[in-house]
C-alpha cells in the first residue's frame, strides 16, 4: 500500500507544516518515494505511518525529535514481525464448559532512558507477562520512557 501526504495527515493525527518540518529536517524518510523537486511526490508505505505515529507519540512524551529521530531507523525489524507478536492462549473444557487462558502476552516496546533531559540510550524490547529481558542499563539515567507499540500501531490501523 502507498500513502501521500495528505494520507499521513489524517491516519496518524499530525499537521501539515509539522510533517513538512520532519520531512526537511530528515527526521522521516518516506521509504518508497521522496520528494526531489516540484511536481514529485513523498510517498509512504505502512510502516511509514507507523514510524510517524511512534515518532509524534515518543516527542508529545518529551523526547526529543533528535534522539527519536536517530532511534526510529532501527524499529523496523520490530514492525517487520509484527505477525508474531500477539496472544498465545490455551483452550480448556471444565464443566462441559470451554475457557480460555492466556498463556503469553508478547508486546514490542520501545524504551528511553533519560538523564538531565536528554536522552543518553534507547532500545526495542519485547515485555510478556513471562520473564523481559532488559538490556544491562550502563548509563546513569533519572528517568524512563516506555512507549508500547500496539496502541501506536491501532492508532494507524483503525483509520486506514
Amino acid at each position: 500500500m502507498e500513502f501521500q501526504a495528505a494520507d499521513v495527515l489524517r491516519i496518524c493525527n499530525v499537521k501539515r507544516n509539522r510533517l513538512q518540518s520532519w520531512l526537511e529536517k530528515g527526521w522521516i524518510v518516506p521509504s518508497i518515494q521522496k520528494a526531489s523537486g516540484h511536481g514529485t511526490r513523498n510517498i509512504f508505505s505502512k510502516p511509514d505511518l507507523y514510524k510517524i505515529a511512534l515518532f509524534r507519540q515518543a516527542v508529545e512524551s518529551g523526547i526529543s525529535r533528535a534522539a527519536v529521530a536517530e532511534f526510529l531507523p532501527g524499529v523496523d525489524d520490530v514492525l517487520n514481525s509484527l505477525d508474531d507478536m500477539s496472544f498465545s492462549s490455551e483452550v480448556s473444557l471444565k464443566d462441559n464448559k470451554r475457557s480460555y487462558v492466556m498463556t503469553e502476552i508478547r508486546m514490542p516496546a520501545i524504551v528511553f532512558l533519560r538523564h538531565g533531559g536528554g536522552v543518553v540510550n534507547s532500545y526495542k524490547v519485547i515485555m510478556g507477562n513471562k520473564k523481559t529481558d532488559f538490556p544491562v542499563f550502563t548509563h546513569e539515567w533519572d528517568d524512563i520512557v516506555v512507549i508500547n507499540l500496539w496502541p501506536v500501531i491501532h492508532s494507524v490501523e483503525s483509520k486506514l
